[in-house]
């Protein structure tokens, strides 16, 4: 939050005056015009209806398969950020909601902005940007990065043609709430694992060494047996 965040607010008010200039020469692309325009006629509303509905049908038949193959095929190195018990569920979903946020305030808004001054060419500057996007999911793997950049350049694509940053950050919400909240309820069944706020024995701090002239700690009286009834 504070380093996507701070960044993407910094960035905000630096480059500001070109943020809107730069989405309306992109939709002002013949290719992208006719895109618009053909998703704005009955066939373009239905097609994205489809796509909803196609996307919420993939989505339970990949569950339902993962529940008979014993996991979820995973793209990408993403297995440390999976909520494992009911706590970590709460952290999945504020991880979502924080990514959702401040990387679309960055590589949607702010960044292409930055880039655009320097290329002095739409495409370009959000196109870098997407690469950008991916690269920040280094530890993920090179499969990770592919994964991450084809997200992008939806949410990208996502942006230009609605004009709507808000839709791409719910958007963006959305995907990672599948993948850190809803999979693992459905799949694993995190939500049923009460999970544990003590601090695991290996992380307890190791108590302070006595001095050796210090004198002996008093043995504790064994509690008094109760008499039988």
């Amino acid at each position: 939050m504070l380093l996507l965040g701070g960044s993407a607010v910094l960035l905000l008010v630096l480059v500001h005056p070109v943020v809107v200039p730069l989405l309306s020469s992109t939709q002002a692309l013949p290719g992208v015009k006719a895109v618009q325009d053909a998703l704005t006629s009955g066939f373009g509303i239905g097609a994205m209806a489809s796509a909803v509905i196609g996307a919420v049908a993939v989505t339970v038949i990949g569950i339902r398969a993962a529940r008979g193959e014993g996991g979820v095929v995973m793209v990408g190195d993403i297995a440390a950020l999976l909520p494992r018990n009911r706590p970590e569920l709460r952290w999945g979903a504020a991880l979502s909601i924080n990514a959702g946020v401040v990387e679309e305030l960055l590589f949607r808004l702010a960044m292409p902005a930055l880039l655009v001054l320097v290329t002095g060419e739409p495409l370009s500057a959000f196109l870098i940007s997407v690469l950008l996007f991916g690269l920040l999911h280094t530890y993920q793997g090179w499969v990770g990065i592919a994964g991450a950049t084809a997200i992008g350049l939806v949410l990208t694509v996502a942006y230009v043609l609605s004009g709507s940053i808000l839709l791409v950050i719910v958007l963006h919400i959305l995907l990672d709430l599948r993948t850190l909240v809803l999979v693992p309820i459905a799949v694993y069944g995190v939500h049923r694992v009460p999970g544990s706020v003590r601090m695991p024995p290996a992380l307890q701090p190791m108590p302070a060494a006595r001095p050796p002239d210090a004198p002996p700690l008093p043995e504790q009286e064994p509690a008094p047996e109760k008499p039988a009834a």
